[in-house]
């Protein structure tokens, strides 16, 4: 900027102006940006209360403006007094326009509009907004964590239940096996002829348990049956054998005992798997 060929007057003006933006006293200093609000209500009522505010500001420094010109004076002190009251109510008009962009322009309905003066003020709130940055980065960073722990837990649970859900093919395997040994031995011991269509009707009853029947229903009918095949006696005992000789009556007997046992293993890790699964769930 050139003072060559300017009046004193006007080398006093510039240079009050630079001091003014100097101690941040200038409203070109004056700017505008946008913060979000908890509502659509709170922002409104600041958007509000800033723009009465700065029309205020402008309605008083024109008003001094006006008045100040009606008083007629010839003296330096006046004529410098009144240069001021101009500057002071074009900067406040060039700031209200500055508002004016600021809230023709808001993102959203909850977007609130906030003042920015001077240098100080921005680098105050560029701190504020680095910090926010680091404490979101800082919540992502612990979202994340926690959103693997609950996709190692989802994928060890899905794992489980897959496993408990061979366990319970398993289990009506063994268990249709039980009850088709069970059954021979009946017909056997009572001299019952076999019946195909009672057989068929079996056969859909267990179809029918495999599928409608909960872990804790079959766990409780697994463990009456498992209770009353330890109630058959060795057919050892008995003076006349079943099925033609002691050492077959004996081999059934032992087929039926290790059916039992691996039906308590069985009903065993269902227990356990299903406690497990509870634990998880819960």
């Amino acid at each position: 900027m050139s003072l060559v060929g300017c009046s004193l007057q006007e080398i006093i003006t510039r240079k009050d102006a630079i001091v003014r933006l100097l101690e941040s006293r200038s409203y070109r200093l004056l700017c505008f940006t946008y913060e979000v609000s908890e509502s659509k209500e709170r922002s409104s009522e600041l958007n509000s209360a800033l723009e009465n505010y700065l029309e205020k500001l402008l309605f008083t420094a024109h008003q001094e403006l006006a008045l100040y010109r009606i008083q007629s004076d010839s003296e330096d002190t006046h004529k410098r007094k009144l240069q001021h009251l101009h500057t002071l109510a074009t900067e406040l008009d060039e700031s209200y326009s500055r508002f004016e962009y600021a809230k023709a322009n808001l993102p959203n309905d909850r977007t609130a509009i906030t003042v920015i003066f001077g240098p100080e003020d921005l680098q105050s709130k560029t701190q504020q907004t680095i910090q926010g940055l680091g404490n979101l980065n800082k919540a992502l960073e612990g979202s994340q964590s926690k959103a693997r722990e609950l996709l190692e837990r989802k994928n060890s649970l899905t794992h489980r239940l897959a496993k408990l859900a061979q366990v319970q093919q398993e289990l009506v395997r063994r268990f249709t096996l039980v009850v088709n040994l069970v059954n021979q031995f009946a017909s056997i011991s009572t001299n019952c002829a076999r019946n195909e269509t009672a057989e068929k009707v079996l056969e859909e009853c267990l179809f029918r348990i495999a599928v409608e029947f909960s872990w804790q229903d079959w766990t409780e009918r697994i463990k009456k049956v498992t209770n009353s095949l330890e109630e058959v006696k060795p057919v050892t005992e008995t003076k006349t054998p079943f099925f033609g000789s002691h050492d077959r009556d004996k081999f059934i007997y032992d087929t039926l005992t290790s059916q039992t046992a691996s039906l308590k293993l069985m009903v065993g890790r269902t227990d356990s798997l299903l406690k497990l699964v509870d634990k998880l769930l819960s």
